[in-house]
């Protein structure tokens, strides 16, 4: 956690609300930080009903040593993927692997992606 120098202070309001923040404002030197990172964090995510969407000639990798993508194309439980092409995409490097079909595809057509798995 980091913590707020002792010479900065907290907005008190924002212009469509009372105060700047959601809750109790913090008090002064209080500790803050982003939320951490979700599991499945992929480059490309449909979550939705998609019906003959193309994806195509996308670099979708992570070649960081700190990786930050798990994959590069994931479909969520609540996601779809109806009659789509998926084609030459760069799909190499991800932390855990290239794709993730929590929902399998159905048609459409998947080719000539690159990633470095069998």
């Amino acid at each position: 956690m980091t913590r707020f120098p002792p010479d900065l202070t907290l907005a008190e309001g924002r212009a469509d609300s009372p105060t700047g923040w959601n809750e109790d404002t913090p008090p002064p030197g209080a500790s803050f930080g982003p939320p951490a990172a979700p599991p499945v964090r992929a480059g490309i995510t449909v979550n939705a009903a998609v019906d003959s969407a193309t994806v195509r000639g996308n670099r979708v990798w992570d070649h960081r040593d700190e990786q930050s993508q798990t994959h590069a194309f994931w479909i969520t439980p609540d996601g779809s993927c109806v009659s789509c092409r998926i084609e030459d995409n760069d799909f190499a490097g991800n932390a855990v692997g290239p794709v993730r079909l929590d929902t399998p595809p159905v048609g459409g057509r998947w080719d000539r992606n690159h990633h470095d798995e069998n």
